[in-house]
């Protein structure tokens, strides 16, 4: 849907927002893709690439600690 950073997520044709509550338009966004695999299979793919390039979380809070390890050091 519209919120908290989910279009941000799906940008750059990785996914379809709808606004909370539209079930026609998620409905027809359903029928489209199931009508059009290739499509499906474009975006799915967009939307596979960039969350695999995303660091983890255990990444993350790898970085995270050497920062705070760092800052304590005299």
């Amino acid at each position: 849907t519209t919120l908290d950073g989910i279009p941000e997520l799906l940008e750059q044709k990785r996914g379809f927002v709808v606004f909370p509550n539209d079930s026609e338009k998620i409905a027809e966004l359903i029928v489209t893709l199931t009508k059009n695999l290739h499509l499906l299979s474009e975006y799915g793919g967009r939307a596979k690439k960039f969350i695999t390039e995303q660091p983890t979380w255990y990444d993350s809070a790898k970085v995270v600690l050497q920062l705070l390890m760092m800052s304590q050091e005299p």
